[in-house]
């Protein structure tokens, strides 16, 4: 194939190289900063850290650097084989159909290799990468899909949502009930450390006190583990319960209709409860796509009024400890 890109200009070619090169380092140097972290860690405390380290936050430590381990090789070698596309001039053409990439796309995630709607099939587990990439990963992490597809109906406005009480942290649970008289947000996601679900998270975090206006308490929902749970919340400065939808896995999430099977992981789905329990909106997001806030704003100022009260002071909003 000729060196032509999809069209794209050779100073655009060479721009997008220069940032595919500086996001590489960016990763290989925060694996080597941990590394560092821990060493330095062990010569400060030595056998003392050893002797009183709580054996619970060793294993949150295990379950986040896993986490971030699994992340960063992923998109190194996305990266990688970006760079790999500059060089035979395939670069801005998708792996898999050959389309062009629109260049919108390529300027926002320079490592893309997909089109916006092959990258959703992907992480919502339907497509499996071809086989000539990253064989080492899809190997053991990705299994086929199933020979029939099963399809769930998210709950509609109007249904009496389902009961949960799930862990918070390992001695914690949080009950949809304890909630009564206010409203609930319930936001489903596919997994803690991807970068969807952080930026969704992380914007859901600035407007909890535009939530609180309305009387409505975030709880966010994913099939990761309560360790995992508590590093992410750590990192990012969560401040609303992240919950563990892991053993029997995916029950609340089915419960609402929002469960993958092939994938293995809740929907990407949005609901809004009102203080009587019953579901006044419900949205079902695309795997690959930042929902927003606007439809919970606009189905939070639609509720009656009777169910929003007076707004609660921002240290009212609960959150993980």
């Amino acid at each position: 194939m000729s060196k032509q890109h999809a069209g794209l200009s050779p100073q655009f070619i060479e721009q997008q190289r220069k940032r595919l090169l500086a996001l590489r380092r960016q990763l290989l140097g925060g694996e080597q900063h941990t590394l560092a972290t821990e060493r330095r860690f062990q010569q400060e405390h030595g056998d003392e850290a050893e002797e009183f380290e709580d054996k619970a936050q060793d294993m949150a430590q295990l379950e986040i650097d896993q986490a971030l381990h699994d992340v960063d090789d992923g998109r190194i070698a996305t990266i990688e084989r970006a760079l790999q596309k500059i060089e035979d001039g395939s670069y801005g053409l998708s792996d898999l159909s050959g389309e062009p990439i629109p260049r919108a796309r390529l300027e926002s995630t320079p490592e893309a290799i997909l089109t916006v709607q092959e990258e959703r099939s992907r992480e919502s587990g339907r497509w499996r990468w071809p086989d000539r990439l990253f064989a080492h990963i899809t190997a053991q992490s990705m299994p086929p899909p199933p020979s029939e597809p099963i399809t769930m109906s998210i709950l509609s406005a109007g249904t009496t949502a389902p009961e949960f009480s799930l862990h918070s942290t390992p001695d914690q649970s949080v009950a949809l009930k304890e909630f009564r008289g206010r409203n609930v947000i319930l936001a489903f996601y596919p997994a803690d450390w991807s970068p969807v679900c952080s930026d969704q998270l992380s914007l859901y975090n600035e407007l909890l006190e535009e939530f609180a206006r309305y009387n409505a308490q975030l709880l966010a929902i994913s099939v990761d583990g309560v360790w995992s749970h508590a590093a992410l919340a750590r990192e990012r400065k969560y401040h609303f319960p992240l919950l563990s939808d892991f053993e029997p896995k995916g029950q609340v999430a089915r419960a609402y209709g929002v469960y993958d099977e092939a994938a293995g992981v809740a929907q990407r789905a949005l609901f809004v409860i009102d203080g009587d329990g019953v579901i006044q909106w419900s949205y079902l997001s695309p795997m690959g796509v930042n929902p927003g806030a606007g439809g919970i704003v606009k189905a939070l100022e639609a509720l009656p009024s009777n169910n929003i009260q007076k707004a609660l002071p921002a240290d009212a909003v609960q959150e993980n400890p």
